[in-house]
């Protein structure tokens, strides 16, 4: 599987969840979905950082934007 396939993959993901989230008493295994998201957004986080650093060698962007990756994620568990 390509990052290309995976990227457009998340994206689908990502719909779900927006659809799901407008409504989550549907979903009995929403704390779970939360959690889920959560750890993947701080994967996603650590990938976009090495992702850049690889590319440039310039990952300030990435940085700040795992930074703010990581608060999302804490404030979805916590």
């Amino acid at each position: 599987m390509s990052v290309t396939d995976v990227s457009e993959q998340l994206l689908s993901a990502a719909i779900e969840l927006e659809n799901a989230a407008r409504d989550p008493q549907s979903y009995p295994e929403y704390p779970a979905i939360r959690t889920n998201v959560a750890t993947a957004l701080e994967t996603i986080a650590r990938a976009l950082v090495e992702f850049e650093a690889a590319g440039d060698g310039a990952s300030a962007r990435s940085t700040e934007w795992s930074a703010k990756l990581g608060d999302v994620a804490s404030g979805l568990t916590g």
